[in-house]
């Protein structure tokens, strides 16, 4: 990255003004949690959840070529996309590790050391974790090191980039705390810090290609303690009694199979999911795209706009020359113009 691309990154989150709206908007909900009392507690709850998903849709959105958007109302809900909350978990962790385990505890020489050290792995691993996590909606294989591993060497020498400009920043906001800096000016500091971790982490990635290999999960693999080992085991079944049909020639029956096995199921959503994660797996390139199709017209049908465009990519990405099926085009077209991805329109209408 060439130093004005990257003067270019750091100023992003002030240059757009959905963003520079969104970063004053969850400023100012943070100092009303401050002076609000016992009456914060109850923002805070509320609140946090949303800032936190939105930070991760600035990724997702950078990572995928395109502008960040504003906050939605859903993403005040506490209780959906749970996995968007994950990196709570660990900051969580920090500031225990922090405050309890070693207040008092560690000499006072080597104190500030070994409270860094944390602070720092937190700093280095944090941008390819919420990578993972952004692109496979998995916290296990966010966690995973061989992933993390992985798409931090794959995105190498960008990625150094981001731990230093979050560590630079951090030192300048220190400094001003040190100064006796107002409070509401810190916090200020602080998001617009938060902003830049996700939105120069994004962009990085963006440049190295990451969210397509991303967005192809074999690291992360098929998560059986959530699934269960019968259910798992079932359905891998299913798919290679399915892959046997379609291997020698029967791609409509071995289809139709998979397809009964997903209306038997009892979260349906899931089983789609599951078995096209699977099929992008098989050797045999075309059968998953066929698949994909009546996928896609079901994720349209229930608005999920984020799956529709993800399942779209992925296709795409298999095969330039995917297409949905003739009823969709329509509507795919219309979500593509309202996310403003212009490179997924282009392909489709080429």
């Amino acid at each position: 990255m060439k130093l004005a691309d990257f003067v270019r990154e750091i100023a992003y989150p002030l240059t757009q003004p959905v963003m520079l709206l969104a970063l004053l908007f969850f400023w100012a909900l943070l100092v009303i949690v401050d002076k609000a009392g016992r009456l914060g507690l109850f923002l805070l709850v509320v609140s946090l959840p949303a800032y936190v998903r939105y930070l991760l849709a600035i990724l997702d959105a950078r990572a995928h070529g395109r502008q960040p958007e504003p906050p939605t109302l859903e993403m005040f809900s506490l209780v959906d996309s749970l996995w968007t909350l994950f990196p709570l978990v660990p900051v969580a962790a920090i500031v225990w590790f922090e405050y309890f385990l070693f207040g008092g505890v560690a000499p006072a020489e080597y104190g500030i050391l070994i409270a860094a050290l944390p602070v720092v792995a937190f700093v280095l691993l944090v941008p390819a974790s919420l990578t993972i996590l952004t692109m496979t909606r998995s916290p296990l294989a966010s966690i995973n090191p061989l992933l993390v591993g992985r798409v931090i060497g794959r995105s190498m020498p960008g990625y150094l980039l981001i731990p230093l400009a979050v560590l630079a920043l951090s030192s300048v906001l220190y400094g001003l705390s040190v100064a006796g800096s107002p409070t509401p000016l810190l916090d200020l500091g602080g998001s617009y810090l938060l902003f830049l971790l996700c939105s120069l982490t994004g962009g990085v990635m963006h440049r190295n290609g990451m969210q397509l290999e991303v967005d192809i999960p074999d690291a992360a693999g098929t998560d059986e303690s959530s699934l269960g080992r019968k259910l798992h085991s079932d359905r891998q079944t299913v798919a290679s009694h399915a892959y046997g049909f379609i291997s020698r020639g029967n791609r409509d029956g071995g289809l139709k199979h998979i397809r009964d096995r997903i209306d038997a199921e009892v979260d349906v959503d899931d089983a789609w999911q599951w078995f096209f994660d699977e099929m992008m797996r098989w050797e045999s390139a075309d059968a998953v795209l066929f698949f994909a199709q009546p996928y896609l017209s079901r994720l349209l049908r229930l608005d999920q706009d984020a799956a529709t465009i993800r399942v779209l990519t992925r296709c795409l990405h298999r095969n330039p020359r995917f297409r949905p099926l003739e009823q969709d085009r329509e509507l795919l077209i219309q979500l593509l113009r309202k996310r403003h991805r212009q490179d997924l329109l282009v392909q489709l209408e080429s």
